[in-house]
């Protein structure tokens, strides 16, 4: 294209990020991608949520007008170019998370795809179950999906070549709906799953239902079924009984990336032939609850330190008196705290406290000397020392930034 040079100075291209915005994938792409606009300061984008209400849809045309280039989450290409029929021939479209090529006489078109590196993304789980010691793994996915199957695919082949083999289960989603057809069919596979099982779950929103299974069919998690998921959606593993381990890809690097793809053909980069040119990103991080912790009863003595620490963490608490508590040493309620969470309790009560600082500061009006007083802190100046190490910000900044935003 070759225009972007010519422009004058302060001038931005205008970018549409066609995306649902209600998924965490979605939203983390969009940061990335905003992130590269703010380092590169050529580039203003603008949401467009295919799956917003029609008044929103509308709304969001009208504020984007004419885009200069297009990002397209998967699977929205069709909506493109029902909405852009004339522009899409003529802008640089980069396409997020299409594991395939598309039918171009469907709306496909694009210059590049930007998609996770499934390989990496899956092998890592396969390796750390493998690790562990287990012999008996399992995979549920979903029929229809080629990700789903995909991601299957990877995760036997790993396993093979460690001499070992998946069961697998799979139920219909469609439309983003699961009809519950196979309910029955899933309890009698969990309940046949040799014991103890590592299994991997295609997504963190399908393991929200195997978890549930799992309790009313009295199958212990993580003792008899251990689980991790992807995606990392903190509202659902965060919330789930057992809180559920979930890998999580760098989305954040696939928005940038797919700004990267824009702005080098904003540039004036020739386009490439079909088949459009694939870019992978990586893994951004597994986090490790407690559906997969080989914890040997270590969760029970962490939850029963946390609920200590909550009711008595600003009272003057030490990890001392915690593991006196418990009635266990302290190196190995120590153990425990780095097995389950990966900090110690001395941080869990530092976290607890600071949680209280934020709490007293956005719901009262008192002094800060009387905040660190009711959090726990012998002075403010110490307070003060720990809060902006953490937060980057100062109290009093915090508490005004807060009341600002509300």
């Amino acid at each position: 294209m070759g225009r972007y040079e010519g422009t004058s100075e302060g001038a931005a291209w205008r970018v549409a990020f066609l995306g649902n915005m209600d998924h965490k994938s979605m939203r983390e792409h969009y940061a990335g991608a905003l992130r590269f606009a703010a380092e590169s300061r050529r580039y203003e984008i603008k949401v467009l949520d295919p799956h917003a209400c029609s008044e929103d849809v509308a709304r969001q045309l009208l504020d984007l007008r004419r885009p200069d280039a297009m990002i397209v989450c998967n699977p929205f290409q069709s909506f493109a170019a029902k909405e852009f029929p004339r522009l899409m021939p003529k802008i640089p479209v980069v396409v997020l998370n299409q594991l395939f090529p598309a039918d171009r006489r469907r709306g496909g078109r694009c210059d590049a795809r930007v998609i996770p590196n499934e390989e990496l993304l899956v092998g890592r789980v396969a390796g750390h179950f493998v690790s562990r010691g287990f012999a008996n793994f399992a995979y549920l996915g979903m029929d229809g999906y080629p990700r789903s199957k995909l991601r299957e695919k990877i995760f036997q082949r790993a396993l093979k070549e460690a001499g070992f083999r998946a069961d697998v289960f799979r139920i219909p989603w469609a439309n983003g709906y699961d009809d519950a057809s196979r309910d029955g069919e899933m309890r009698l596979w969990l309940a046949s799953l040799p014991k103890p099982c590592a299994m991997l779950i295609y997504w963190d929103y399908l393991s929200q239902k195997a978890l549930a299974l799992c309790r009313k069919l009295d199958i212990a998690v993580p003792e008899q079924l251990s689980i991790i998921s992807v995606d990392n959606v903190e509202e659902i593993c965060e919330t789930t009984v057992p809180a559920l381990s979930s890998i999580e890809p760098d989305f954040r690097a696939g928005g940038y990336q797919a700004m990267k793809c824009i702005d080098k053909l904003m540039r004036g980069e020739r386009r490439t032939p079909s088949p459009p040119p694939v870019f992978r990103y990586g893994v951004r991080r597994f986090v490790e609850r407690t559906s997969s912790q080989d914890v040997r009863g270590a969760a029970r003595i962490v939850v029963a330190a946390q609920g200590y620490i909550r009711l008595h963490a600003t009272e003057g608490l030490c990890s001392q008196e915690v593991a006196r508590t418990l009635n266990i040493s302290q190196r190995l309620l120590e153990g425990h705290f780095s097995t389950v969470l990966g900090r110690t309790p001395h941080e869990e009560i530092q976290l607890t406290r600071l949680a209280k600082v934020k709490e007293l500061l956005q719901t009262t009006n008192l002094p800060l000397e009387i905040v660190a007083e009711r959090a726990g802190y012998s002075t403010l100046h110490h307070l003060q020392n720990l809060f902006k190490a953490r937060f980057g910000v100062s109290l009093r900044t915090w508490r005004a930034t807060w009341r600002e935003r509300c």
